[in-house]
């Protein structure tokens, strides 16, 4: 196994093509030239297009207006119903492969910034909104409030924070960029630990960090 894999894209793994098989109406083979244990995150990303929506040229896509249209394509648990000018509204999937969701229905709304957002947020027309400064999470009881980085919004936010959800994947991967290790904290403390779990080749646990 050589020391670096080198991924130019999705097409290609160290210079060597990935073949793509259809095997019927729902199901894409990826046969991978050799093993890259981070392939199947690196095709969470990647956008699958139905090529006769556009006459099988990929140049028709940018400025089509197929995307402003419910009838789009669409993959994960979520179809878009509706599309307005202010709000896009999506409805669970009954078939979808990890069970229906919970959820059934999520409509994400274009709001102003200060004050409206607030006064929206507080008379329930929104069940979530965005928060950047430590002034903003006062106006709030604590646990109304989520954190969800960056990591310069997880440093700027922990010392604000009582409880920490980490999930933990059993692998090690190169990166430039993390989240604090709370185990070499002294003043945070693991409180629970789930079971392994398993998704594609990733195994992985939910944890809870308390504040000592």
């Amino acid at each position: 196994m050589p020391e670096e894999i080198l991924v130019e894209n999705l097409h290609t793994i160290n210079k060597q093509e990935v073949v793509f098989n259809k095997k019927d109406d729902k199901t894409l083979e990826i046969v991978l030239p050799e093993p890259y244990a981070t392939y199947t995150a690196a095709i969470g990303r990647m956008m699958i297009y139905p090529s006769h929506a556009f006459d099988n040229d990929y140049t028709k896509v940018e400025g089509s207006g197929y995307f402003n249209s419910t009838d789009m394509a669409t993959s994960g648990a979520y179809t878009v119903a509706e599309i307005n000018d202010d709000s896009i509204v999506y409805t669970a999937r009954d078939d979808y492969y990890r069970e229906t969701p919970s959820v059934k229905k999520v409509v994400m709304k274009t709001i102003g910034s200060g004050s409206t957002k607030q006064v929206a947020f507080e008379n329930g027309e929104i069940s979530y909104m965005r928060i950047t400064t430590p002034e903003e999470l006062k106006k709030y009881p604590s646990e109304d409030i989520y954190v969800i980085g960056g990591e310069s919004i997880y440093k700027m936010m922990l010392p604000y924070c009582d409880i920490v959800y980490v999930t933990k994947i059993d692998r090690a991967f190169q990166a430039d960029t993390y989240f604090p290790n709370l185990d070499q904290m002294e003043d945070w403390k693991m409180t629970e630990e789930g079971e392994e779990q398993t998704c594609f080749d990733l195994e992985f646990a939910f944890t809870k960090y308390e504040r000592c």
